[in-house]
Protein backbone atom coordinates (compact mmCIF):
# COMPACT_ATOMS: atom_id res chain seq x y z
CA UNK A 1 0.00 0.00 0.00
CA UNK A 2 1.15 3.51 -0.71
CA UNK A 3 0.81 6.65 1.42
CA UNK A 4 -2.22 7.77 -0.56
CA UNK A 5 -4.12 4.57 0.23
CA UNK A 6 -2.92 4.38 3.82
CA UNK A 7 -3.30 8.04 4.80
CA UNK A 8 -5.25 10.22 2.41
CA UNK A 9 -8.20 7.94 1.62
CA UNK A 10 -8.96 7.10 5.27
CA UNK A 11 -8.74 10.80 6.16
CA UNK A 12 -11.05 11.63 3.27
CA UNK A 13 -13.53 9.01 4.50
CA UNK A 14 -13.53 10.66 7.92
CA UNK A 15 -13.60 14.33 6.95
CA UNK A 16 -15.81 14.18 3.86
CA UNK A 17 -18.07 11.26 4.71
CA UNK A 18 -21.20 13.26 3.89
CA UNK A 19 -19.99 14.10 0.37
CA UNK A 20 -18.76 10.53 -0.12
CA UNK A 21 -22.14 9.13 0.88
CA UNK A 22 -23.93 11.47 -1.55
CA UNK A 23 -21.51 10.62 -4.36
CA UNK A 24 -22.00 6.89 -3.78
CA UNK A 25 -25.75 7.36 -3.86
CA UNK A 26 -25.46 9.37 -7.09
CA UNK A 27 -23.27 6.65 -8.66
CA UNK A 28 -25.75 3.93 -7.76
CA UNK A 29 -28.72 5.91 -9.06
CA UNK A 30 -26.87 6.78 -12.26
CA UNK A 31 -26.02 3.13 -12.83
CA UNK A 32 -29.62 2.05 -12.22
CA UNK A 33 -30.85 4.76 -14.58
CA UNK A 34 -28.56 3.42 -17.31
CA UNK A 35 -30.11 -0.01 -16.84
CA UNK A 36 -28.62 -3.46 -17.35
CA UNK A 37 -29.09 -3.91 -21.12
CA UNK A 38 -27.54 -7.37 -21.07
CA UNK A 39 -24.65 -6.57 -18.70
CA UNK A 40 -24.27 -4.64 -15.44
CA UNK A 41 -23.99 -0.83 -15.75
CA UNK A 42 -20.51 0.67 -15.90
CA UNK A 43 -19.31 4.04 -14.61
CA UNK A 44 -16.07 5.96 -14.32
CA UNK A 45 -14.94 8.82 -12.15
CA UNK A 46 -15.69 11.11 -15.11
CA UNK A 47 -19.39 10.26 -14.62
CA UNK A 48 -19.18 11.15 -10.94
CA UNK A 49 -17.41 14.45 -11.66
CA UNK A 50 -20.36 15.44 -13.87
CA UNK A 51 -23.05 14.57 -11.33
CA UNK A 52 -21.37 15.16 -8.00
CA UNK A 53 -18.30 17.42 -8.29
CA UNK A 54 -15.66 17.38 -5.57
CA UNK A 55 -15.67 20.15 -2.96
CA UNK A 56 -13.09 22.89 -3.58
CA UNK A 57 -9.55 22.12 -2.53
CA UNK A 58 -9.93 18.33 -2.60
CA UNK A 59 -7.37 16.19 -4.43
CA UNK A 60 -9.25 14.63 -7.39
CA UNK A 61 -7.47 11.30 -6.88
CA UNK A 62 -9.89 10.57 -4.04
CA UNK A 63 -12.77 10.31 -6.51
CA UNK A 64 -12.07 6.59 -6.81
CA UNK A 65 -13.13 6.21 -3.18
CA UNK A 66 -16.71 6.42 -4.43
CA UNK A 67 -16.27 2.95 -5.91
CA UNK A 68 -14.48 1.37 -2.92
CA UNK A 69 -17.47 -0.64 -1.76
CA UNK A 70 -18.62 -4.18 -2.40
CA UNK A 71 -21.25 -2.80 -4.83
CA UNK A 72 -18.61 -2.14 -7.50
CA UNK A 73 -15.82 -4.03 -9.20
CA UNK A 74 -13.11 -2.73 -11.51
CA UNK A 75 -13.50 -4.21 -15.00
CA UNK A 76 -11.08 -2.26 -17.15
CA UNK A 77 -9.70 1.11 -18.13
CA UNK A 78 -10.63 3.89 -20.53
CA UNK A 79 -9.09 7.27 -21.28
CA UNK A 80 -10.64 10.13 -19.35
CA UNK A 81 -12.71 12.62 -21.31
CA UNK A 82 -11.99 15.45 -18.87
CA UNK A 83 -9.57 18.04 -20.28
CA UNK A 84 -7.73 18.33 -16.97
CA UNK A 85 -6.90 14.61 -17.14
CA UNK A 86 -5.23 14.84 -20.59
CA UNK A 87 -6.66 11.45 -21.72
CA UNK A 88 -5.12 9.68 -18.71
CA UNK A 89 -6.44 6.14 -18.24
CA UNK A 90 -9.12 5.82 -15.55
CA UNK A 91 -10.81 2.72 -14.19
CA UNK A 92 -14.19 1.48 -15.34
CA UNK A 93 -16.33 0.17 -12.51
CA UNK A 94 -19.26 -2.19 -12.90
CA UNK A 95 -22.22 -2.41 -10.56
CA UNK A 96 -22.25 -5.88 -9.02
Amino acid sequence: MNAFTQTILPLFNQTRSEWLSEARKAAYLLAITRGWKGSPPELTTDDIHKHCPLPDGIDPRVMGAVFRTNQWRKVGYINSTRATCHNRPIAIFQLV
